[in-house]
């Protein structure tokens, strides 16, 4: 049995599962573990920047997205 997946844009919160009669683009989000590169690490607390994968329907939304609910460095800014 094929389950079916909705997308929806975590920021403008509009269903982007599909396009129209074209092929069409989201961006997706997504925070991946990095390895050490040698094998003398510090042991410490490490959270990810965020808690799961988001979606989005295009520059737009994941920079609205960004300006809601990240805090950026003064350096990025």
């Amino acid at each position: 049995m094929t389950e079916n997946i909705k997308i929806t844009c975590d920021s403008c919160e509009n269903d982007i599962t599909y396009t129209a009669n074209c092929r069409g683009y989201i961006l997706c989000l997504n925070v991946e573990a990095q390895t050490p590169s040698s094998g003398i690490v510090t042991l410490m607390h490490v959270s990810p920047p965020i808690e799961s994968r988001k979606h989005f329907c295009g520059l737009g939304c994941l920079k609205r997205w960004v300006m809601k609910n990240v805090t950026l460095p003064e350096d990025i800014k």
